[in-house]
């Protein structure tokens, strides 16, 4: 009996290993992998809006008429409006200008119309881009020049015609034109 009970191990033995072999070679391998994700971010520099000449239109002595100051006038019958806008190059600004309809003062109303603003990348009256505005926001979308991490400057010009009435009431008049700006992309 001894060499059947060894032969009958040894069979089991050998059915054994034949039924767990299968299930060792089945054992998938899965590769192992990784990755990284960069995290970055860019902060702005500050934006600022100097005003350098505030649009003047003169004395007005009857007859009254129409005055038209242009973006290159700077003397006592008009002077342009001039401002400048500093900010980062390469980044994209949304400006909103708020221009008036008149003039308040005196005892009256001083219509203004034919606005318009000129856009420069040089401090110069000639040259640059210009705009016609409308009493009321205007919109517009702009690209600061330079290199991005530099700061950088536009240079505007702002015109109008002033409409004084036949009875003007006499009286300084004033109005305000509002700028806002907002950085919109980089």
């Amino acid at each position: 009996m001894a060499p059947f009970s060894h032969s009958l191990r040894t069979l089991l033995r050998a059915v054994a290993v034949m039924l767990l072999l299968p299930a060792v070679w089945s054992v998938r391998v899965h590769a192992q992998v990784s990755g990284t994700v960069n995290v970055t971010a860019r902060v702005n520099g500050s934006l600022s809006v100097t005003t350098q000449d505030d649009l003047a239109f003169g004395t007005f002595t009857a007859p009254f008429a129409a005055r038209r100051v242009s973006f290159t006038d700077n003397g006592p019958l008009g002077r342009r409006g001039r401002f400048t806008i500093r900010g980062e190059g390469d980044t994209e600004l949304m400006m909103e200008l708020t221009v008036p309809d008149a003039m308040r003062g005196g005892s009256g109303v001083l219509p203004l119309a034919d606005w318009g603003m000129r856009m420069n990348t040089v401090d110069a009256d000639n040259g640059g881009s210009d705009v016609a505005l409308f009493p009321g926001v205007n919109r517009a979308s702009m690209r600061m020049p330079g290199a991005a991490g530099v700061a950088s400057m536009l240079y505007f010009r702002v015109r109008a015609t002033a409409l004084p009435n036949g009875t003007q009431a006499p009286g300084a008049y004033a109005a305000t034109v509002q700028i806002s700006l907002n950085y919109v992309g980089a």
